[in-house]
């Protein structure tokens, strides 16, 4: 139905804006199969087995969101999302390991998730408050371009230009 394919786009467009491209993919993916229904629920393929545990293609997906920009160019291609599998797999067994030891509950351990959180709490107040406040002039942006340009030149794009890489820019400057 239309509002079904409205609702799909808006969905996917809400998506991107908010950097979840592998989100995005997922569900542009999703609101395209034949016939409208894939042949698993949403999110519930299963891309990799650890003992009795699934890996779902959502909670890699969701893991490569959390990929900062700058580095998400290293999942453009199968390969890239491969070797992304391939450590987000590995990571998952080491976890679990250590689930297993009991590591979570050592209070050297608490104190480490103790720090980080403390840490994660300052930084989320400064990106709220400080850096939400800082503007920045057009021509600094353009400036960091150009003496950075190396920096967005793909194989794709050997010739970018200054819009191409905007967003880019943005986030790294």
């Amino acid at each position: 139905s239309d509002t079904k394919a409205e609702a799909s786009k808006r969905i996917v467009a809400l998506l991107e804006s908010l950097n979840k491209v592998s989100a995005a993919k997922q569900a542009l993916a999703e609101s395209t199969t034949l016939g409208g229904s894939g042949s698993a629920s949403k999110g519930s393929v299963t891309v990799a087995k650890i003992g009795s545990r699934d890996i779902y293609l959502a909670d890699v997906q969701a893991a490569m969101d959390l990929v900062p920009q700058a580095m998400r160019k290293d999942m453009d291609s199968p390969k890239g999302r491969i070797d992304f599998l391939k450590h987000y797999v590995a990571e998952e067994v080491l976890r679990q390991r250590a689930e297993r030891l009991g590591e979570a509950d050592k209070p050297e351990f608490q104190k480490k998730v103790a720090q980080i959180r403390r840490q994660l709490l300052v930084q989320k107040v400064i990106e709220d408050e400080v850096l939400s406040k800082v503007t920045v002039a057009e021509t600094d942006l353009k400036n960091y371009f150009t003496a950075n340009k190396e920096k967005y030149v793909t194989k794709e794009k050997p010739n970018v230009t200054f819009e191409d890489a905007r967003k880019s820019v943005e986030n790294d400057y």
